[in-house]
């Protein structure tokens, strides 16, 4: 039989490029050296994870970011102590990739005597866990970049209310996450622009910056250099502004 993973529009949603650039800057944000979140970030998703298993009456809750081969745990209730960065497992193992590929929450009740084993192999890890609510934790711009899901050890139908208490727990994950993101980016410009002034001040060519209404934003050290003007006295004036009228073509 074959495994729900192998579905194509599945390894399809995993494998978005798209969705996949924005996995990478979130597992870097905060990266622990490991290919984990580090301790600060780790204690708040377990105790999302806790509030989630708490609220829906499982033994087992986690939040993890799912690339396309791995499933990251970031937050955990319930699961069995392990290295912080051993907190990972084949992304196939999990229902949550068809919270990906569906961008909607899964619900697997493991009713009529039906398990998760028979399916997925996270039962491995949780060897009682029968029934499953998950739901998307998506980035800015709605992609589904991580799954908040809870684990119950029996059936287990799960209601319109259930759904909607994870959801709104999954809106916490997810303002969360975004302030990681803008974080990174906003590190990511500034090493950018560090770099560029690292080398555009030893340059010996005179290189201005201006704004769509042609005001300089930036002038090299050079300016000074070669025409005599300190960079502060052409800072936020209209580039043509030292050039005689006569000098300016219409």
């Amino acid at each position: 039989m074959p495994h729900p993973a192998d579905d194509p529009r599945i390894r399809a949603a995993l494998a978005d490029p798209a969705r996949l650039a924005v996995v990478g800057a979130l597992l870097a944000a905060e990266a622990d050296g490991h290919g984990g979140f580090a301790p600060p970030a780790r204690h708040r998703f377990d105790h999302l994870a806790t509030m989630a298993a708490r609220a829906l009456g499982t033994p087992w809750a986690a939040l993890a970011v799912l690339d396309d081969a791995r499933a990251h745990v970031i937050g955990a209730y319930g699961l069995p102590p392990c290295p912080d960065h051993d907190r990972q497992f084949a992304a196939r193992a999990t229902p949550g990739v068809q919270v990906v590929a569906a961008c909607a929450p899964v619900a697997l009740s493991g009713g009529a005597g039906a398990s998760l084993v028979a399916a997925w192999e996270v039962t491995q890890l949780l060897p009682g866990a029968v029934a499953y609510l998950g739901v998307p934790v998506c980035a800015p711009g709605g992609t589904t970049v991580a799954v908040l899901s809870v684990l119950a050890d029996g059936p287990r139908a799960w209601t319109p209310a259930d759904t909607q208490a994870l959801r709104d727990l999954a809106r916490f994950a997810e303002a969360e996450l975004a302030l990681r993101l803008e974080a990174r980016a906003r590190r990511a410009a500034e090493e950018t622009e560090r770099r560029f002034r690292a080398i555009v001040e030893r340059t010996q060519e005179v290189m201005v910056l201006l704004d769509a209404r042609g005001r300089v934003t930036y002038a090299s050290p050079a300016l000074g250099r070669v025409l005599g003007i300190p960079p502060a006295q052409v800072l936020r004036r209209h580039v043509l502004a030292r050039v005689h009228p006569d000098d300016v073509e219409v």
